[in-house]
């Protein structure tokens, strides 16, 4: 599978339409990669482009240009978000393209994990993880003590956690002082040997 399709069947399964080519905007075609809108979480448009297909840059510039101008003339609502694989553009070309655009330039995928590394590349299209997943990173405190129950041996943990909504030096000081009390304890049971 190639990029372009292993990108489309990401953004496809997070709800997003892949568009018929050429696209066509205010009686202009325009021929890209993909192309691929969201249907109802938000407006944007995204448009992907082939380094390898797509070689001259600054004819992918006013592409890309010639676009964003057509959105703006049919007052489209939509955000164009750019997304480039299989190589990589001129930083005058980025810097060209950032000025109408969000642009996500992925470059060529690694050899291995690519699947996860593009969907890093694309976690701004895509919609936020299933919050169940995070109320322990919420409320980190109350799981914690869930875990470790009335164990008395957690009063260091206690006693820390409670220092950390004081900050780090707090938190610093706290493990200090239990780690001289346990090495005090320890060098007096040596000496009573």
């Amino acid at each position: 599978m190639t990029p372009v399709e292993q990108i489309v069947k990401i953004l496809s399964s997070a709800g997003y339409l892949e568009l018929a080519q050429p696209l066509v905007v205010a009686n202009l075609r325009f021929e890209f990669a993909s192309a691929l809108i969201a249907k109802e979480r938000s407006l944007d448009l995204v448009v992907l482009a082939d380094i390898v297909t797509d070689r001259d840059e600054s004819r992918l510039a006013q592409k890309i240009q010639a676009l964003a101008r057509a959105l703006d003339l049919t007052e489209s609502r939509r955000s164009l978000t750019v997304v480039t694989v299989n190589g990589d553009l001129s930083a005058d070309t980025m810097e060209a393209l950032v000025k109408v655009c969000r642009l996500l330039a992925v470059g060529v995928l690694p050899s291995e994990g690519e699947v996860q590394y593009l969907r890093d590349w694309l976690a701004v299209l895509l919609p936020l993880p299933d919050l169940d997943q995070l109320t322990g990173l919420a409320d980190w405190k109350s799981e914690l003590n869930a875990q470790l129950g009335k164990d008395p041996r957690t009063k260091v943990i206690d006693a820390l956690t409670t220092a950390s909504n004081q900050g780090p030096g707090s938190v610093e000081t706290v493990f200090a002082s239990h780690l001289k009390a346990e090495l005090r304890k320890v060098l007096q049971e040596r000496s009573n040997d």
